[in-house]
């Protein structure tokens, strides 16, 4: 059996590849990026539906109890939604930073420079992150957590342990 690792491996791998710090040297280090997943986890909990779990999220310690990684709960599943936030975060914040780089459009005599296309096209990427981040909220709203596991199928690499997720399906009682 496959070793599974804690969120604080885990986590932090697919927040990196979706949003695409692969490059050497990495913008951001684990810990930067953990500390962006505890600040979106604080908002996930706070908007869906849990199932069956409360989470405890310490953003100055970077900790979430229990783990979504580990935990054997039907709410497991919340982790893809933990890093889809946390990638809109990402975007939104390095669409801040450019902004006092980029945002200026200046027209000198025959020169010019113009820095809000860059500015726009961060734009363009955080609405991309938040659409996703919604669209999963909605999957997992809706009760399809498989979807969720889905498109985070791409992101995983092969050095996580974990192998399967097991995922919250609702019963339908006929009667």
């Amino acid at each position: 059996m496959p070793t599974v690792n804690s969120w604080t491996d885990v986590l932090p791998e697919r927040l990196r590849y979706y949003i695409g710090d692969l490059d050497s040297p990495q913008r951001y280090t684990d810990t930067i990026l953990q500390s962006f997943i505890t600040l979106a986890a604080a908002a996930v909990v706070s908007e869906v539906q849990l199932i069956n779990n409360t989470f405890l999220i310490d953003t100055a310690n970077n900790t979430i109890s229990p783990d979504p990684i580990i935990s054997g709960d039907v709410d497991r599943g919340i982790a893809a939604l933990f890093v889809f936030k946390a990638g809109s975060i990402v975007a939104m914040s390095e669409m801040r930073r450019d902004a006092a780089k980029y945002g200026v459009k200046i027209r000198d005599d025959v020169t010019s420079y113009d820095g809000t296309a860059a500015l726009k096209a961060r734009s363009d990427s955080y609405k991309v992150y938040l659409e996703n981040y919604e669209k999963a909220r909605w999957a997992w709203e809706k009760g399809n957590r498989a979807t969720l596991k889905a498109i985070f199928g791409a992101y995983e690499s092969a050095n996580i342990g974990q192998t399967s997720v097991d995922f919250y399906w609702p019963t339908i009682s006929r009667r």
